[in-house]
């Protein structure tokens, strides 16, 4: 996908952000994605079909969400340039995140407090939803310290060498973003995904869920 054909998508994170929602939110108005990118879901089924063989009258969205994600250090963070994000909240949880560290530091046993970290924790789509049958995320920034560093997309399958992710991941692959590229990943355990932090400024990403009738 190109970036006139992605525009539409950073517009409708702007007009969810100005109606009050964040960039965590996950939306279950899928007519908004009709309305608002309809070229987007026209490639994404063009997708299914020609390399996956699958029938898109099968598959049908179900949420959808811009995910927006920047450092817990603001490192080359500008809230001007970062239209798919809640300025406000976003410098809200920044606040938050230093108390709660100040907290960590000087906090006596037996009250420690743990410090707030942005933890990279695997789970399936389908564990967070069971109509989540596929997920589709079309990244709409650049990785690899164009637009942001850091933030890799961390993939795991169901092999027992994974079960425990605090050691070492021996069977995993992880992903950069790329303006324009589109990954697609069944819901279920063979697919556990997480991200990693961002370093520095600003990761974007629309997120498709889709159902099956099938």
């Amino acid at each position: 996908l190109s970036p006139d054909d992605l525009a539409p998508a950073l517009r409708l994170a702007r007009s969810l952000i100005q109606a009050g929602g964040d960039h965590f939110d996950v939306h279950y108005d899928v007519s908004l994605l009709d309305k608002s990118i309809p070229l987007v879901l026209q490639r994404l089924r063009e997708v299914f079909q020609t390399r996956y063989s699958v029938n898109t009258d099968a598959l049908q969205p179900i949420a959808f969400r811009v995910n927006s994600i920047a450092p817990m250090d603001a490192v080359d963070v500008s809230l001007r340039t970062a239209v798919a994000m809640n300025g406000t909240n976003y410098v809200q949880w920044l606040e938050n995140s230093r108390h709660q560290n100040d907290l960590a530091n000087y906090s006596p046993w037996p009250f420690n407090v743990k410090p707030a970290r942005d933890l990279c924790k695997l789970s399936s789509d389908l564990e967070a939803d069971p109509r989540f049958a596929v997920y589709t995320a079309v990244d709409l920034s650049e990785g690899s310290g164009v637009h942001y560093d850091g933030g890799l997309s961390l993939y795991v399958d169901h092999h027992p060498s994974n079960a425990n992710p605090k050691r070492r991941v021996r069977r995993g692959v992880m992903i950069d973003g790329s303006v324009g590229r589109v990954v697609i990943s069944t819901g279920g355990l063979e697919n556990r995904r997480c991200r990693l932090p961002v370093r520095s400024g600003v990761r974007a990403v629309l997120q498709i869920w889709w159902g099956c009738s099938d």
